[in-house]
């Protein structure tokens, strides 16, 4: 009696998902943004803990006009790295296309105090969330620090 050989394959896992990263962001660097999200979503079942990959996937996202996926991305990576200023930022952004303003005024205000590096755009995005909550004076004080970025608003809304 011949009995068959299970042939069993022992694959680099790592290497594979790595790949699927490394084509994810292909296809996110050039505008495939449906081919990106399949690639990353592979990816990120094996790799929970990737910040970089779950913000790509939420730019993807974001891309789509698809802001609450693209915020409940940048939730999970700002939970693995708490301290990154342009997460709390994109995130904020995504909130006010949702129009949650509480939570843009939140993390707006996370920006500001891991230093983002744009500072006045922040600030500006921060008097926007202040204003859709009905408090003129502080958009008006935070556009103020905006600079000429706010400007526009400044004369408008804080004469």
């Amino acid at each position: 009696m011949i009995y068959k050989a299970h042939l069993v394959l022992f694959f680099d896992t790592t290497a594979i998902m790595d790949a699927y990263f490394l084509r994810g962001k292909y296809h996110y660097e050039f505008g495939a943004y449906n081919q990106a999200l399949q690639d990353l979503n592979i990816y990120l079942m094996a790799n929970e803990e990737d910040h970089e990959a779950f913000v790509m996937r939420g730019e993807c996202y974001a891309r789509q006009s698809e802001y609450s996926l693209a915020a409940d991305d940048y939730t999970k990576a700002i939970a693995v790295k708490t301290d990154d200023p342009t997460y709390y930022f994109d995130r904020g952004f995504f909130y006010i296309q949702l129009e949650e303003y509480k939570k843009a005024q939140v993390d707006f205000k996370k920006a500001i105090l891991y230093m983002h590096p744009d500072t006045k755009l922040t600030y500006f995005n921060l008097g926007i969330a202040e204003y859709r909550l009905g408090n003129k004076e502080d958009a008006c004080k935070y556009w103020k620090n905006a600079g000429d970025v706010g400007l526009d608003y400044l004369l408008k809304y804080c004469q």
